[in-house]
């Protein structure tokens, strides 16, 4: 009988173990969940700034492209009065 009860009492005491170690587990992994919330949080704000600034380059990348546009349009106009009789020669006199 006080094997039997002896058995019983180390049982009590595991049981009460595993329940502690349980609980440890359970905390270790809501920190575990909140970490990995807080980095799915960051990788989205990471997700969005990114979104940004392609969309901020490519606007720069189409203005740059109007501008570039714009300036070869004038280069070729400007370009046009040498062979019409505007040469060099001539815009100097004006001066």
């Amino acid at each position: 009988m006080d094997q039997g009860s002896s058995q019983v009492g180390h049982g009590v005491v595991l049981a009460n173990k595993t329940g502690e170690e349980l609980a440890n587990m359970h905390s270790m992994v809501n920190a575990m969940v909140g970490m990995i919330q807080q980095n799915s949080n960051a990788t989205e704000e990471q997700s969005v700034a990114t979104r940004q600034i392609a969309g901020d380059l490519e606007f720069m990348t189409q203005n740059n492209s109007s501008d570039n546009k714009w300036s070869i349009s004038n280069g070729q106009s400007l370009s046009r009065f040498g062979t019409i009789g505007w040469g060099s020669s001539e815009v100097s006199r004006i001066n």
